[in-house]
């Protein structure tokens, strides 16, 4: 055996221990809010501080909590993806929300106001008269807090469905017989 196992051994370096990644799924309200968590790792308990406007696929690193090292080498990271649940109310963009409802045919057609839901309770807004579907309103700062400055939101998008009306009645549809010929009077004198 060429110089010997002893010289061999005496090559061992201290090495660091390797990363370690995790995920953590969270809802769009711990996002909006904020929150603290507790995740055991190993036999650790960490207290994760969940930052307001945190977003899906955003990576927390902790120093030193990952496989431990080698020779006396420093720990490896711990890396928390974290993972936003999808909420049967809101679509995210970025640092907006997205709402769809749908309104009536006739507050499409003569306005009026709806009740919306944010992140922090219901608000009222004004639906400006001859809205069509797809129309889409804007409330601003009403969004997601923008991640890591404060006092700042993105806006919450509130897109329009018209909803027709079902099982008109005969006198309804009489009305709306009158509407359309008056339309379509007014159409040919212009």
């Amino acid at each position: 055996m060429f110089g010997g196992g002893q010289s061999a051994r005496g090559q061992q370096r201290t090495q660091s221990g390797g990363d370690i990644q995790a995920e953590m799924p969270i809802t769009l309200l711990e996002a909006y809010e904020g929150s603290k968590r507790t995740f055991k790792i190993n036999t650790d308990n960490l207290r994760i501080t969940i930052k307001p406007g945190s977003y899906d696929g955003q990576q927390l690193k902790i120093k030193g909590k990952g496989q431990p090292g080698f020779k006396g080498g420093n720990r490896g990271d711990l890396h928390i993806i974290l993972k936003v649940e999808p909420d049967n109310r809101f679509e995210r963009k970025n640092d907006n929300l997205l709402y769809t409802t749908s309104i009536g045919l006739y507050t499409a057609i003569l306005g009026g106001k709806i009740e919306i839901p944010t992140l922090t309770g219901i608000v009222k807004i004004t639906v400006p008269k001859e809205s069509e579907t797809g129309k889409t309103l804007k409330l601003k700062g009403k969004g997601m807090p923008i991640y890591g400055k404060a006092l700042q939101y993105g806006d919450l998008l509130v897109k329009l469905t018209i909803n027709l009306p079902k099982n008109i009645t005969k006198e309804e549809e009489d009305l709306f017989k009158k509407l359309q010929f008056l339309r379509e009077k007014q159409t040919v004198n212009k």
